[in-house]
């Protein structure tokens, strides 16, 4: 058995040799000078980002296109029509009544009449900071992960548990945008 995997081998070694004999190669010969240069291309270049970051703040009881209500606190902004904007990050500063935590808070893209909405938990128990009388501080970061088509809603909505009608919400979204037409996401 062993013999005629031997064989089996050297067959094989003799088709795959013959193969390459049979290849011819010619030679390349490359200029470049000063008047043509190697072209030299960065991260940057090929990739090219500028970063992005913009902040929304709203009081209690105001949002775009929902009755007032003293448990949301919400607003929303335009990505750039000539880039698509990739969010990474998400920070919510809440300032609220003693007794009332933050639910959620939605981040809703609408497109073309389309919208799409998540929802971002808040860890039960997070600690707080007085804000001096009845109120208090919640902040709390999200890591994001999320590709917004140029010219994109973007809405930010927090919803809480029993309402704080002198409360206000800040929301801090950061991340790059990427030309459109350029190599990278820029679709």
């Amino acid at each position: 058995m062993s013999i005629q995997l031997n064989r089996l081998f050297a067959l094989a070694l003799i088709l795959v040799a013959s193969g390459a004999w049979a290849q011819r190669s010619t030679p390349v010969t490359v200029v470049n000078g000063a008047a043509n240069p190697v072209p030299v291309l960065s991260a940057q270049d090929l990739y090219p980002r500028t970063g992005f970051a913009t902040r929304v703040s709203v009081a209690f009881g105001l949002f775009k296109g929902i009755p007032t209500s003293d448990r949301v606190a919400g607003d929303a902004f335009v990505s750039p029509a000539d880039a698509t904007l990739v969010l990474e990050q998400m920070s919510l500063r809440a300032t609220q009544a003693n007794d009332d935590q933050v639910a959620f808070v939605e981040i809703r893209f609408t497109s073309g009449g389309q919208s799409v909405s998540h929802s971002l938990m808040v860890p039960t128990g997070l600690a707080t900071l007085p804000a001096g009388g009845t109120q208090k501080i919640t902040n709390y970061t999200w890591p994001l992960a999320v590709i917004v088509d140029p010219g994109t809603e973007v809405t930010l909505n927090l919803n809480s548990t029993t309402g704080s009608s002198t409360g206000s919400a800040q929301y801090v979204v950061s991340g790059y945008l990427v030309p459109a037409g350029s190599p990278g996401l820029g679709r």
